[in-house]
């Protein structure tokens, strides 16, 4: 019930970082297997992005080969949810301690990533 009262409180003053605009050809949510997975992991047609360690988006060709960092969360989060759509990987960051979260999304071509949606905690101390 506490956590419910936060995040209402939380809702009231936060605003979406970024307007996300889905492309007209992209299936909106995650395909069956990542869900299966529990969102660990992400495919398109060149790359296997997955969750290692839980503290580290990696990326590696459909054979599990040259495997690559592209996030490494800071000391004590965790980062979750997967979901690949066009030439965004989704992904939450939690960071448990502090009980705050943060929606964000990488850029899979230049491998830029940016924060959508700050949840949870303190609104004036984002993660």
């Amino acid at each position: 019930m506490l956590w419910e009262i936060k995040r209402l409180y939380h809702n009231i003053f936060v605003e979406a970082e970024t307007i996300v605009e889905m492309p007209d050809d992209q299936t909106i949510g995650n395909s069956v297997e990542n869900i299966n997975n529990d969102s660990f992991a992400a495919s398109d047609d060149r790359y296997i992005f997955y969750v290692e360690d839980g503290y580290q988006i990696k990326k590696a060709k459909k054979e599990l080969r040259d495997s690559q960092t592209l996030v490494t969360a800071e000391k004590k989060r965790e980062i979750e949810e997967l979901n690949l759509v066009g030439d965004w990987l989704y992904y939450t960051e939690q960071d448990f301690i502090e009980d705050k979260a943060a929606l964000k999304r990488l850029n899979i071509e230049n491998e830029q990533s940016e924060t959508l949606y700050m949840m949870g905690g303190n609104p004036t101390s984002y993660l």
